[in-house]
């Protein structure tokens, strides 16, 4: 069996079953889940004619999560495939 593919920099198993690529591809998407319910609930109040500020700025910040898990998600993608093709 061949040995896991290791990250040059910290040494740890990056191999897409690992605990590490698994745990950055599920934080990312719970980062996205809650970005996405704290939108809704800011996008519900101003709906319903709550034009609190505070609103607003859930929603720019909800932007702001949502970019950043995005970002997250597609290094990891971009990781994955670097390393699949080194593998090749």
């Amino acid at each position: 069996m061949p040995a896991a593919p290791l990250c040059r920099t910290t040494g740890m198993n990056v191999s897409p079953a690992s605990p590490v690529m698994n745990s950055l591809f599920t934080s990312a998407a719970q980062g996205i889940h809650r970005a996405m319910a704290k939108a809704n609930e800011a996008g519900e109040q101003v709906a319903d004619g709550e034009l609190d500020p505070e609103s607003f700025i859930e929603l720019n910040e909800s932007e702001l999560l949502m970019k950043a898990n995005v970002a997250t998600m597609r290094t990891g993608d971009e990781m994955l495939g670097t390393l699949l093709n080194v593998k090749r």
